[in-house]
């Protein structure tokens, strides 16, 4: 098998060792619903992905759909909202914990 989308795979591969990880220590410390909701869609991802990055046809539209512009920019306008909404939070603790 050849992994045509590295980055994907690679998080496939992650999510689902904190899934395993997760259903590990679940299993130690006690079971419980959210910890098994968690676990399941844990794993679901990880496979989904590992499945994205192992497919020719699915890697190659996860690339075009990584290079669109109109994906870019929907991207960096978010990134750039999120900075200014720290900035400002940060001003505000900065204000409140001078008072």
């Amino acid at each position: 098998m050849k992994i045509y989308n590295k980055k994907t795979f690679a998080f496939g591969v992650f999510s689902a060792a904190l899934g395993v990880l997760n259903a590990v220590t679940a299993a130690l410390r006690g079971i419980d619903a959210a910890g098994v909701v968690l676990v399941a869609v844990l794993l679901f991802v990880g496979a989904g992905a590992m499945m994205r990055g192992l497919s020719q046809k699915m890697a190659r539209e996860d690339k075009l759909e990584e290079r669109d512009e109109r994906n870019r920019l929907v991207e960096l306008k978010s990134k750039s909202a999120a900075f200014r909404l720290t900035q400002a939070v940060c001003f505000g603790l900065m204000l409140a914990l001078l008072v």
